[in-house]
């Protein structure tokens, strides 16, 4: 993308995000002259949209927004200016008294205190006013609307009428400042776009990620549950589900063998002495599971797998003629997040990852990233997911959030770079992404709906090396520290098959796909054949020892019904037999997708679901 591109993108996002920030004060005037009691907290413009957290003297229903959208519309043709207004703290502290809106003189005050409304640090809201310092503010910003005064850094759009097309989506609860003892406000959510048709556009777009949603997939597809007494965020994964599992992690290890990668299996507690060597311990002792035992000695389950892999390295000398040593494998980290923070596979506790970590020389880092790369690259080409590549960097401007010198810093990132060129690959680079143990190259992919999700993952660190004191023999006879890289294919298991199962919304390739075809006989005497049909093609000999998976449909209902049931379950293929297919030895075959394919030999409908499982593309 060239530099205007990104210049002109950056342009149309603030304009947006400006109009949508208006569109919420036009909400709030508008509730204002409804509800003329409503006490006002903050309204921020927000990815996709706006929203504004109200106090109000009862519940809002659908029908409310329904008058609330009137009402802003009838605002907004008045074409009524946004009026800037400076005032100094103590006269807007009385204006706000005056009109009898505490939430405003909260922030006031705190802004009189100490420069600063804290809003977004409290809760993620970007509608603070003032700037962030020990000292307080003398002057503040307001914007008028017609009759509705609100404290606003802005800026905003001239006059109402410049405000696009918009549309009241939800009412949600919200505690004031996100903190549970302060009262629980109504949060109206909207969003607003320059046209009637990009509205269009993003109102389609909800309805359909909300068919695809991963949650009500899983469990019409039989592929995870979760249980109460289990707890929330450690799903269980049925035998479909693990069939995908399975044959992810098994694409991963294919790709993986080949370019010198050895698996190996670390423990899933661990002393917590592990995680203070790390420096893991002082960031994430609040999100670790804690262990007791009879030893007296302090455990915890493992949130990450690197430190463990620094002693299998670390359990004997090496040469610098063993490096690069490659050490990989799936297992599970365990974190404890907080309830509300829990979404499907999305957001779990316990995370599957497909970890793997290599030690090598200083002049080995370039070749190594661009093996890791090639496993990337091949990985996500059968899903047809568009990669695009960030450079990770750290914040130079707060070094106390990271591990290692600037020197090292400033080393590893150039090292990432130069590994970048060499390859000609195109990149963007954000500060204050990094590691805190390193800077990383993240791949983000594109799903169906054109979602974009970092799954991948490159890492360098000189950090853990050091903490750990690893050390081979180099050439020159003497202890040298290596260079360690952290490696995520799928990045978690877990999270992975969320976005997989929403990009296929549930329509996995055959390859892929945990039944990948349903005999369906018409009658009962047609059983025995489908039997036939059924033992044939699971003769058919697949990478890995495995065999097609094959169910038959022996329900004592009409054809039709077998055939709705497996399009239901988006099962690939649906083979029909009837007194013609077992005489002649052959299968009628349809699609999922309502295709027919006529009448096929079973030789030669084996070698159509070989083709597509070997070669992970469906064929037409």
């Amino acid at each position: 993308m060239s530099a205007s591109m990104e210049v002109s993108d950056e342009q149309a996002q603030y304009e947006l995000d400006r109009m949508r920030h208006s569109t919420a004060h036009l909400m709030a005037a508008a509730v204002q002259l409804l509800w003329p009691d409503a006490k006002f907290g903050v309204g921020p413009a927000i990815k996709n949209g706006f929203y504004y957290d109200i106090e109000l003297p009862a519940a809002l229903t659908p029908k409310d927004l329904e008058r609330i959208e009137t009402k802003m519309r009838e605002l907004k043709n008045k074409k009524l200016p946004y009026e800037r207004v400076e005032m100094d703290i103590d006269a807007a502290i009385e204006e706000m008294t005056q009109r009898k809106q505490p939430y405003k003189v909260e922030l006031l005050n705190l802004l009189k205190e100490r420069g600063s409304t804290a809003v977004v640090e409290e809760t993620g809201d970007s509608d603070a006013v003032g700037v962030s310092s020990d000292q307080g503010v003398d002057k503040v910003s307001f914007y008028k609307t017609g009759h509705f005064v609100d404290l606003c850094r802005g800026p905003h759009v001239d006059a109402t009428n410049q405000i696009g097309v918009f549309k009241l989506m939800s009412i949600a609860g919200a505690y004031w400042r996100g903190n549970e003892k302060n009262p629980q406000l109504q949060r109206l959510y909207g969003t607003a776009f320059n046209t009637k048709e990009e509205l269009e556009h993003y109102l389609w777009f909800l309805e359909e990620a909300k068919k695809r949603d991963h949650r009500r997939l899983g469990q019409e597809l039989d592929l995870f549950t979760f249980s109460d007494l289990v707890g929330g965020g450690l799903p269980l994964f049925t035998p479909k589900g693990t069939v995908i599992r399975d044959l992810l992690e098994e694409f991963v290890q294919s790709l993986e063998k080949p370019r010198g990668y050895q698996r190996v299996r670390i423990p899933h507690i661990t002393k917590s002495d592990l995680y203070k060597v790390s420096g893991h311990w002082d960031k994430f002792q609040d999100d670790i599971f804690h262990v007791s035992g009879k030893s007296g000695e302090d455990f915890c389950m493992k949130p990450m797998n690197c430190p463990h892999h620094t002693q299998i390295f670390a359990s004997r000398m090496r040469s610098y003629r063993e490096l690069p040593i490659r050490l990989s494998e799936v297992t599970a980290v365990y974190r404890d997040e907080l309830p509300g923070t829990l979404q499907g596979l999305s957001r779990v506790r316990a995370i599957t990852q497909d970890d793997a970590h290599v030690f090598c020389r200083p002049d080995q880092v370039a070749d190594e990233a661009r093996r890791i790369y090639e496993i990337i690259d091949g990985f996500y080409k059968p899903f047809g997911m568009q990669l695009t590549i960030r450079l990770s960097l750290w914040d130079e401007r707060h070094p106390e959030k990271y591990l290692g010198t600037a020197e090292t810093w400033n080393n590893a990132q150039e090292q990432l770079r130069q590994f970048l060129r060499d390859n000609n690959l195109t990149w963007v680079e954000e500060a204050g992404e990094a590691a805190f143990y390193g800077p990383k190259i993240d791949f983000t992919a594109k799903d169906a709906l054109d979602r974009s999700w970092q799954l991948a993952t490159i890492q360098l660190d000189f950090n853990l090396p050091e903490r750990f004191n690893l050390e081979y023999v180099g050439a020159d006879g003497h202890a040298t520290r290596p260079v360690m890289l952290h490696r995520a294919i799928l990045g978690s298991v877990e999270r992975f098959m969320s976005v997989l199962i929403e990009h296929y919304a549930g329509a996995f390739p055959t390859w892929l796909a945990p039944v990948q075809a349903v005999v369906i006989p018409i009658a009962d005497r047609h059983l025995d054949y489908a039997y036939e049909v059924k033992n044939a093609l699971q003769d058919v000999n697949l990478p890995n020892g495995r065999t097609l998976r094959i169910e038959i449909d022996e329900a004592r209902e009409s054809m039709q019904k077998k055939i709705r049931n497996a399009q239901m379950q988006k099962i690939p293929y649906m083979l029909v037999l009837g007194d013609k297919e077992a005489e002649n030895g052959a299968v009628a075959v349809r699609r999922r997708s309502g295709g027919d394919l006529g009448t096929l030999s079973i030789a030669d409908l084996a070698e159509r679901l070989k083709t597509e499982v070997i070669t992970r593309s469906d064929l037409a």
